[in-house]
């Protein structure tokens, strides 16, 4: 209901670019040249990055300390995805997340193992294709892209949903407490080799 009313406010107001300083802040740490542990966010729907943004914003989501790469505005700060999260507006916000999900998912080439990529993509069809659609490629399932992501950032997600550190979305408890380390190894094997195929 919040983003329908935001989204419907948004609507309402004079169309403008978004705010350089803001984004290239968030490249610093999003951009092509990023870390193997943080997520790629161009591309992932509009509704799934206005909700993690505010998700951040409530301390909802785990917030561990980060540092700003070099040649970034922050170099060398220490900060927070819930702190920068609850510094923006509900309005810069939504600008973070129009701007983002109208760019292409740049999907990352990355090394698997093809057995365990066979055995994953049976586990995605039993465990996770109803709300990851298309092998976890498709944006407008607002559940966020699996294939391409970043496989480190993939494993420590899991493991936060796993540890109690992240809250579940709805009914995806049932679907990750049974996994193995070895089924999880086979999952992001999977959507290793199909975001190469991108």
């Amino acid at each position: 209901m919040r983003s329908l009313i935001l989204t419907t406010f948004l609507l309402l107001l004079p169309s403008a670019g978004a705010d350089d300083a803001l984004i290239a802040e968030c490249d610093s740490c999003h951009g092509a040249a990023a870390a193997d542990m943080t997520p790629i966010i161009a591309g992932l729907s509009e509704f799934y990055l206005d909700d993690n943004l505010h998700q951040y914003a409530d301390a909802y989501r785990p917030c561990p300390e980060a540092t700003f790469p070099a040649g970034s505005v922050r170099a060398g700060e220490t900060t927070t995805m819930c702190a920068i999260a609850q510094s923006l507006s509900a309005a810069q916000i939504a600008e973070v997340a129009a701007h983002y999900s109208a760019m292409d998912f740049p999907f990352a080439a990355q090394p698997f193992d093809a057995a365990a990529a066979d055995r994953g993509a049976q586990l995605h069809e039993l465990q996770c294709k109803r709300c990851h659609a298309d092998a976890g490629t498709d944006p407008f399932d607002d559940a966020g892209i699996l294939a391409g992501q970043r496989s480190e950032y993939l494993r420590h997600s899991l493991d936060e949903f796993r540890n109690g550190e992240r809250p579940y979305p709805d009914k995806m408890d049932l679907k990750v407490d049974p996994l193995s380390a070895a089924d999880i190894d086979a999952l992001i094997a999977f959507w290793a080799r199909e975001g190469g195929t991108h």
